[in-house]
């Protein structure tokens, strides 16, 4: 058989997918080379494919993928570090108080803080004296800073055990500690004078001369994120 009708058999074969583009070339350079003398001018031989072109690829894919998941990292960690530094500007998050009433003969309710999850200044809470409709207590003191403290130019609070060193913020103590509930209908004492809503801590609500009466509850906030804290429910 010639040499062109070789080629003619190794076309059909390639062409009917028998043989692979890297196995044409290399039967078709051996029939080019076959029975030429020294004086032939043989055709240039092509070389066959290099082999490991799929590999390299591959290898290529998986460099830009592991580029990609450098980068997303990068972002997710940017993101949390943005939303971890806004969270802690904010504040952390609020503690959790737990309480026992006890109510006397005389018509007051005791609430005696059992427990708080971790110890805030007093500074950071208010109160709330709420009826039985959910309703805060507006007819005087109801509401209000825990901690005495001025305010602008106003004196707030209710701590009968306030030691500070300003004058007018005793005063305002010594009025509370006198009043059976008429001005003031919640009194707050800091049973260890350490200056943070701990155990131990009671509130005194007034019921006889003052309004609270069973149904009615107090609710302690934490200013920081507007929570409220605990609720003692007068029963």
């Amino acid at each position: 058989m010639d040499k062109a009708a070789k080629l003619r058999e190794l076309h059909e074969l390639k062409n009917n997918n028998i043989l692979s583009e890297s196995e044409f070339i290399a039967e078709k350079n051996k029939i080019w080379s076959d029975g030429n003398s020294p004086n032939t001018i043989n055709p240039p031989l092509i070389p066959p494919p290099q082999q490991g072109g799929g590999a390299g690829k591959i290898f290529a894919i998986l460099g830009v993928l592991a580029v990609v998941a450098v980068v997303i990292v990068i972002i997710v960690a940017a993101v949390l570090y943005v939303w971890a530094a806004s969270f802690l500007e904010q504040g952390e998050s609020a503690p959790i108080a737990t309480f026992f009433v006890e109510e006397s003969s005389s018509g007051i309710y005791y609430v005696t803080v059992i427990q708080v999850s971790k110890q805030e200044d007093l500074a950071g809470f208010s109160y709330f004296l709420k009826d039985e409709s959910d309703s805060t207590y507006v007819g005087g003191n109801g509401f209000g800073e825990i901690a005495m403290q001025n305010i602008g130019g106003e004196l707030h609070g209710i701590d009968t055990r306030y030691n500070g060193d300003d004058t007018d913020l005793q005063s305002r103590s010594d009025n509370v500690s006198a009043d059976d509930g008429t001005d003031y209908p919640v009194h707050f004492s800091d049973g260890d004078s350490d200056g943070k809503l701990s155990a131990g801590d009671e509130f005194e609500i007034y019921g006889a001369n003052g309004p609270a009466d069973d149904g009615w509850k107090l609710d302690i906030q934490f200013d920081a994120s507007g929570d409220i804290i605990g609720t003692a429910r007068l029963l």
